[in-house]
């Protein structure tokens, strides 16, 4: 309880700083937050409520099939409920694990099982495994945030946007990124 005491104090005074620079002009009324837990994001949010021209739009979080935390901790259903959007940092997982068989962290199975989605829901088009990966996360609700200097990978990103996975395929998954959590 001494914790939740310090998350909604702490938040109250960076509430208190915001509005502050807001009404000198030196911010504007959306701004976005990084990392942040549903705890710290519902305090934040609670404590802004006395001024509802000042909102969060986005909060950033490491989320990915090779890291789900924000789902299994309540972030990602805090932001939902709260209006809150959510910017996917490393989508691909660290390094971007997810979809290089060479990392040492690939989970190979999942990479295959990846290949075999984009196989089957690509309409006569393979979709490619980082197109699947980060279609899963758009199904979420979810916008992924890339940067890359590879102009092969930037144009398969770009077709992840063009289609949706169905409900079947986002269940398996789902299933496979939770059987494989350490």
């Amino acid at each position: 309880a001494v914790r939740a005491v310090d998350v909604v104090a702490q938040q109250r005074k960076i509430a208190e700083g915001i509005k502050a620079a807001f009404e000198l002009g030196a911010c504007s009324d959306t701004f976005a937050v990084d990392g942040y837990s549903g705890a710290q994001l519902e305090a934040l949010v609670t404590a802004l409520a006395a001024t509802p021209e000042i909102s969060v739009a986005f909060n950033r979080v490491q989320y990915s099939l090779a890291h789900r935390v924000p789902e299994t901790d309540g972030t990602l259903e805090t932001c939902k409920r709260l209006n809150v959007g959510v910017v996917a940092a490393e989508p691909l997982g660290e390094d971007n694990c997810v979809v290089f068989e060479d990392h040492p962290m690939c989970d190979k199975g999942q990479l295959r099982l990846l290949s075999f989605i984009g196989a089957m829901v690509g309409g006569g088009i393979q979709r490619s495994p980082v197109q699947v990966a980060l279609n899963w996360l758009m199904c979420k609700g979810v916008v992924p945030e890339l940067a890359t200097n590879d102009g092969r990978l930037a144009w398969e990103c770009g077709g992840a946007m063009l289609w949706r996975l169905d409900e079947n395929a986002v269940s398996i998954l789902d299933e496979r990124a939770a059987g494989t959590a350490a």
